[in-house]
């Protein structure tokens, strides 16, 4: 059976996958695009017919323009990108609408706004682009609504990029979504100049009210699920809470989809059973009832998706068609892409799409393999989710297939009541109550089980992440499962030579693919701004991890954001060696923060010092956790592996030192190799460590301090001898790193390597050499 829609669907997302990989060469996309698409034409008239699907040149020619077509598109779209570092740092006013929800943080509330007027002074700027807003808001000022239009004075400034392997490329992600530029308005002001209108406008004042109801009458935890439930909005939910529905792999539940536009259509159904009603009614009332949900929700792929092919649906029952799923699944995929079509590389959008083509295509294959209707489907929309969450998220779900069993029938309910609960807010408001009661009653018990499922042990695993050849195979493999039954038909019929051959190959494939690779000795020191956090992975794959970073003053929790996910990259779920270089919160907070989520060996640190609020806790959380802890002086050591040892050279037993000159000094040995780690020790410390005649000399040094002038002590490094140097430091008050330590070592002619500057710093080594490079 041909499907157009479909096949055209993947050959215009081939194409933006096309410009991706190959460049953004919007001019040249666009002259092959149309002379493929001239190629058509010509061969139309020439055969004096329309491009019929017999003709094979006239599909190729018509195939490779819209291959073509996929590139320059996706190549327009990211065309203001190159102008958008030129305009960075200017202080602009503008005028222009919200396009979101505003979303409330720590920093305070941001929103994407459709500009229509902007300038610099007199210096007039692109108008019609999309920007991230960033402000203040006062609980007691002003209401702020998509639609709603809004004056600002601020600074536009560039969206950070990813400085760790593994670590959220912000940047990136807004370029997808065509946003190139924030402006920053936290010393200007945001004012409303005009209310929205019209159905959007309703649609945000609808979902106001409800927000408002649920305040006053459910606790919060009840409050954030059926808040991601009925809108897609986790932010209320506790960050343990959504993470275990993410280990779990029931997490999808609070993404807005088929589930929820099928109950709300369920419900107008229900209404319009009262009442004699055709197909076209129910398709106009469906069609103006979904798009008010999709402005109430916001439009993500996921929603675009399932309304588009419900809408579809209704069209064929209408015209008295037979609905054809694959080509309605290819016909969102359209609609999606032509609006946004960096959404190709969203997360949201990859398992929107996969899933629910893994459910139509793999569900009847399983229920002929005896896992009946219950099972089947929750067992395919895994097996098709699973290979995009383990590259985003480097976890797998070992549980997903039987809690969503269980999961999705008691949301579904609970959505059922949330949802009349929510239109009985517009209507009788104290009507509404018992229904969202029950509903946060329904969820509350829901996720006590998911909570249950998570903390076992074998509910999932993390995975380092794969590589995009890999997830290609997987789902190719997934593409002729239901194919495999019939292969031994037709094998018989090849040449036994033919298949002689075909099977060598696939050995040897097989055996390539498994032969134990020699890995590298590798130290990286992350950028965790303005702290300390190097992560070791030793030939053997076993982990070290010397302090964690943190941020003192600040609530951002540097451990889960930024060194959790350099672990998950790299799948490590058990930490072999962590340690603690001393006490510091820029050094260790990060490890306290991460502790609960991996498995860890031992913890080293130095000599406890007397009422340290941050030892204490470390004590108590490695005796709850089970985890030995240890207190190093110099002369002791520890093997991480056969060829891997780290000597500690300071502290000495004797010494009195507090706070950094107390802190750890090791030096990591690798065969030949070696890297000496110097926590944050001053003048003091350095001095004693050369009046005690210690070995120093390393390949790799890790400047002592951030690179503070107290750290400069010339004999030290004469006796380190380093190949190259390290300076962890962020943006700080501190003139960190001291110009005359990046003075010292550029006179003597020794790489600096500036995590600040650079992003992570990853060092590889065979035991010979040490090969160095940075992330960014």
């Amino acid at each position: 059976m041909r499907r157009p829609v479909l096949e055209g669907s993947i050959l215009f997302l081939t194409g933006i996958l096309v410009a991706r990989l190959l460049g953004m060469w919007t001019a040249l996309w666009l002259v092959l695009a149309g002379a493929s698409f001239f190629a058509v034409l010509v061969l139309c008239l020439a055969k004096k017919r329309i491009p019929l699907k017999k003709d094979k040149g006239i599909s190729l020619f018509l195939a490779i323009s819209l291959l073509f077509l996929g590139a320059f598109w996706f190549s327009l779209s990211r065309y203001p990108e190159r102008f958008a570092e030129a305009s960075a740092g200017l202080t602009v006013q503008g005028e222009g609408v919200i396009i979101s929800y505003p979303q409330e943080n720590e920093w305070g509330v941001s929103c994407l706004v459709r500009v229509e007027k902007i300038s610099a002074g007199k210096k007039h700027l692109a108008n019609r682009q999309k920007v991230l807003l960033k402000f203040k808001s006062d609980e007691a000022g002003p209401s702020y609504f998509p639609g709603d239009r809004v004056k600002f004075v601020g600074e536009i400034v560039l969206p950070p990029e990813a400085r760790n392997p593994g670590g959220f490329n912000y940047r990136e992600y807004l370029a997808q979504q065509e946003i190139f530029q924030i402006v920053n308005c936290h010393q200007g002001e945001v004012e409303v100049s005009d209310n929205g209108r019209g159905l959007q406008a309703l649609a945000a004042r609808g979902r106001k009210q409800v927000v408002r109801h649920l305040n006053r009458i459910l606790p919060q935890r009840e409050r954030g699920l059926l808040l991601g439930v009925l809108f897609g909005d986790t932010k209320v939910m506790a960050e343990e809470e959504w993470e275990a529905y993410q280990r779990a792999g029931v997490v999808h539940l609070f993404a807005v989809s088929g589930l929820h536009v099928g109950i709300v259509l369920g419900l107008i159904w229900f209404l319009l059973s009262f009442c004699k009603s055709n197909p076209l009614l129910r398709l106009s009332l469906g069609a103006v009832v979904l798009t008010g949900y999709g402005f109430m929700v916001g439009w993500s792929a996921s929603i675009l998706r399932a309304s588009s092919m419900a809408l579809l649906g209704l069209l064929a029952l209408a015209v008295d068609r037979k609905n054809d799923l694959y080509n309605s699944l290819g016909a969102a995929a359209w609609i999606v892409l032509i609006l946004y079509p960096g959404e190709l590389f969203q997360v949201g959008f990859q398992l929107s799409f996969l899933t629910t083509l893994g459910i139509i295509y793999l569900t009847p294959w399983l229920e002929k393999k005896g896992c009946g209707k219950l099972l089947a489907v929750p067992l395919a929309a895994s097996m098709a989710s699973m290979p995009i969450l383990a590259y985003h998220f480097n976890q797998i779900s070992l549980i997903a297939p039987l809690v969503n069993i269980i999961a999705v029938a008691v949301t579904s309910f609970a959505a059922v009541l949330s949802f009349l609960a929510a239109f009985l807010t517009w209507v009788w408001p104290c009507l509404s109550t018992p229904f969202f009661w029950a509903a946060g009653f329904i969820m509350f018990i829901l996720s006590e089980l998911v909570i249950w499922c998570a903390e076992l042990k074998w509910a999932g695993i993390n995975i380092a992440t794969p590589a995009p050849q890999v997830i290609i195979c997987l789902y190719l493999f997934m593409a002729v499962l239901p194919f495999l039954a019939y292969s031994r038909y037709l094998i018989r019929g090849i040449p036994v030579k033919i298949k002689s051959v075909a099977a060598s190959l696939l050995v040897l494939t097989v055996v390539f693919a498994c032969w134990p690779v020699s890995r590298k000795m590798e130290v990286i020191f992350l950028d965790v701004g303005q702290g300390d956090s190097i992560l070791i992975r030793t030939p053997k794959g076993k982990t070290a991890l010397i302090d964690g970073g943190g941020t003192p003053g600040s609530d951002f929790p540097v451990g889960k954001k930024v060194v959790r996910p350099v672990l998950a990259h790299y799948g490590i779920n058990k930490i072999e060696l962590m340690m603690m270089s001393h006490r510091d919160l820029d050094h260790s907070e990060g490890l306290l923060e991460i502790m609960p989520y991996f498995q860890v060996g031992v913890f080293f640190q130095p000599p406890c010092e007397e009422n340290n609020e941050m030892e204490k806790r470390i004590a108590e959380l490695c005796a709850q956790k089970k985890i030995v802890r240890q207190e190093l002086t110099a002369g002791q050591g520890v093997h991480l592996e056969q060829d891997v040892f780290l000597e500690v050279l300071h502290p000495a037993p004797e010494d009195a030192f507090t706070g950094n000159n107390r802190s750890l000094v090791v030096k990591v040995k690798y065969k030949g190799c070696t890297w000496l780690l110097t926590g944050d020790v001053e003048k003091e410390a350095i001095e004693q460590l050369l009046a005690r005649g210690v070995d120093l000399r390393a390949d790799i040094l890790k400047i002592p301090h951030h690179g503070s002038v107290g750290s400069l002590v010339p004999l030290f490094y004469e006796k380190v001898k380093p190949q190259a140097v390290v300076i962890s430091v962020g943006e700080n008050r501190f003139n960190q790193p001291h110009p005359e330590i990046e003075a010292y070592f550029t006179e003597m002619e020794v790489p600096v390597y500036i995590t600040r500057n650079k992003g992570a710093v990853i060092t590889k080594s065979n035991g010979q050499k040490i090969i160095i490079s940075t992330f960014l």
